[in-house]
């Protein structure tokens, strides 16, 4: 588990660096700042443009390549150190450690989460869960059993608490990992070799 553990740390810094290059681009090309200036309160930001709203794809897309590559290559190297000596590595045994590096590398990624909305960039998460809110008081139905006020309260809450971060997080990669990794499994598992000898006796 130990390689499980480091691997899923490198998983997590890889979609921290990708989380942190959409946020810049997301906050530089929504002309936020200037808006929030200009008025003195928040307001909608400027529509992004067709070539940002590419860019912004293209990182996304970049960032789930990057993902399944690494997923793969280092399912890869464990199942090869595995089947070193004759053994075999099953579908389960793959999904089983690409679930543990996904949930190490979710460890490594709610760190960053929960600083980039309350430290790093809490100011552009700030306006970005305001416009949030915003967008859920204009579709509010008066008839919901939870008043408007406690809806946004309970929202915002729950957008900076470390544990309703934590669990997301896990959730999210757990699922992602899982989606993708039932085709990585099938494409590393081994079958023994019987061949190998692997006891002390010729």
């Amino acid at each position: 588990m130990n390689d499980a553990a480091r691997y899923g740390a490198v998983l997590g810094l890889v979609q921290v660096v990708f989380g942190a290059l959409s946020t810049l681009v997301a906050a530089e090309t929504s002309g936020w700042e200037t808006a929030a200036k200009a008025t003195g309160q928040a307001m909608s930001a400027t529509p992004v443009s067709t070539g940002n709203q590419l860019l912004l794809s293209l990182v996304t897309i970049a960032s789930l390549a990057v993902f399944i590559i690494l997923l793969l290559r280092f399912t890869r190297r464990r199942a090869d150190m595995v089947t070193a000596n004759g053994a075999g590595f099953s579908f389960g045994d793959g999904l089983k450690y690409i679930l543990g590096m996904a949930f190490f590398s979710a460890l490594v990624y709610t760190v960053w989460e929960i600083l980039s909305r309350n430290v790093i960039f809490r100011e552009w998460n700030a306006y970005a869960l305001d416009q949030s809110l915003d967008i859920l008081s204009a579709s509010f139905n008066s008839s919901s059993a939870m008043p408007l006020e406690e809806l946004v309260k309970s929202t915002r809450e729950a957008f900076y608490s470390p544990m309703i971060i934590l669990v997301s997080v896990i959730m999210s990669l757990m699922l992602k990992s899982l989606f993708f990794g039932v085709f990585v499994a099938l494409k590393t598992r081994r079958e023994p070799n019987i061949f190998i000898n692997t006891g002390d006796n010729e």
